[in-house]
């Protein structure tokens, strides 16, 4: 079981901020939430990340618009390293193609730059318990219009419902098989199913019409 897993407490995270003044500002935002209360909160900037390499932090808080080499290449860059690290982004300019694309990739919260203190408690509570947590601004660019899930769907069992909203919150398969107490291959078959009834087929499909349902809320 993977260290993320066990929801170790305290926490560590890294806030990354090309200025260190944001990044320290941040920080102590993140230090006054209740889930980081006992938690480790390190700030750094964009040149020392072999010290967040080291670190091996179970969250990151970063904004993706200016991660070096751009965002995918830096989150699997950072999943080399730190494969079970969760990530929280805020930024406000990223395209409707590498919102979807980060998405994909795991980051599990998004955030515009101008998020609140509040706000930014918000999604650390819900990613920390394996949430995902899409501003507004994110919705209207993840929502695509002419995505209509549903029109000529078919309805889930109950089992593939709860597992389908499980992982669009994030959850891996692992951890859903087992919080339901079923085995990883019974969860896929379920994942399968429900996927098909749906007409999806990529996480972000799952994602969309998590937030079309209200799943996420």
């Amino acid at each position: 079981m993977s260290r993320h897993d066990q929801r170790p407490v305290p926490l560590i995270v890294v806030v990354i901020d090309e200025s260190p003044i944001l990044a320290e500002a941040l920080s102590r935002e993140i230090r006054d939430a209740p889930v980081a209360a006992t938690s480790q909160v390190v700030a750094l900037n964009w040149t020392r990340l072999d010290d967040l390499f080291a670190l091996k932090p179970d969250i990151v808080v970063l904004d993706l618009d200016r991660a070096i080499g751009g965002p995918e290449r830096f989150i699997l860059h950072l999943r080399r390293h730190c494969p079970d690290t969760v990530l929280l982004s805020y930024g406000s300019t990223l395209s409707l193609k590498v919102s979807r694309r980060c998405i994909q990739l795991g980051v599990r919260a998004m955030l515009p730059r101008s998020a609140g203190s509040l706000q930014l408690r918000q999604a650390l509570t819900v990613v920390v318990g394996n949430g995902l947590y899409i501003d507004p601004v994110y919705k209207d660019l993840v929502m695509e219009p002419a995505f209509e899930v549903g029109r000529d769907a078919k309805p889930l069992s109950d089992r593939e419902s709860v597992v389908l909203r499980r992982l669009s919150q994030g959850m891996s398969q692992k951890q859903a098989a087992a919080e339901l107490g079923l085995s990883q291959k019974t969860v896929e078959t379920y994942k399968a199913r429900g996927m098909g009834k749906l007409g999806l087929r990529t996480r972000c499909d799952l994602v969309r019409h998590a937030i079309a349902e209200g799943w996420l809320d």
